[in-house]
């Protein structure tokens, strides 16, 4: 796995605050943001209708997305309503039935009839190349704007795996955007994209500091 590699959000919990202080002391105008969307436990990305990645990427998104946009996103919660309420079109293809009825139940509940929510059910523990290939067939025959990976992932090759599926489905102009990059460095040296970004910062409903890489077509 390439997760220990990268120091810039793994260590001990006093290196994380740290890092954490250091970042809001940079980054001032991140200090309300964090006590409003990151640190109260209540919060869930759906009850903000954020995606749970960094809050600069959301930032970006939100002046990326159009309602021309078609979107698929591996893994569904805060992000299905963000793109919904933004973008034409939207398949969330999502791994956890349980988490799957939660996010039909918000998407009804917000009368979003634009969103294409497919359950996939893939164990919570090892699966096999069978069941991966499966997952990734999701993406059918269809071209898309933006491909947001941010599926539970136990070996960390399922995002990696998703991620060079979605580069023969990524429309000219359009981004990939991949959420805890850190753990998956290597696509950024192994990719078809034109330049790639990462975004840094605090995020929704999560303590610390993570990476969210955007991929560019």
């Amino acid at each position: 796995m390439e997760l220990c590699e990268h120091k810039n959000v793994t260590g001990s919990n006093a290196e994380k605050i740290a890092r954490l202080c250091r970042h809001l002391a940079s980054h001032p105008r991140m200090i309300p943001r964090y006590f409003t969307e990151s640190l109260p436990k209540e919060n869930t990305p759906i009850d903000l209708q954020l995606p749970w990645i960094s809050s600069t990427a959301i930032d970006f998104l939100k002046d990326f997305v159009s309602s021309e946009h078609n979107v698929v996103e591996f893994g569904g919660g805060g992000s299905t309503l963000f793109f919904s309420k933004r973008a034409n079109h939207l398949v969330c293809i999502e791994t956890d039935p349980g988490w799957a009825k939660t996010l039909s139940t918000a998407i009804e509940n917000r009368k979003l009839d634009n969103v294409d929510l497919r359950v996939f059910s893939l164990p919570p523990s090892e699966y096999s190349t069978e069941e991966e290939d499966a997952y990734i067939s999701q993406l059918g025959e269809n071209f898309y704007d933006i491909v947001l990976i941010d599926c539970f992932d136990f070996n960390s090759n399922l995002r990696k795996s998703c991620f060079y599926a979605s580069e023969d489905h990524i429309r000219p102009g359009g981004i990939i955007v991949v959420d805890d990059s850190w753990a998956y460095h290597s696509l950024r040296s192994q990719n078809r994209a034109k330049r790639w970004q990462e975004f840094k910062s605090i995020g929704p409903c999560r303590p610390g500091i993570t990476t969210t890489d955007v991929y560019f077509y």
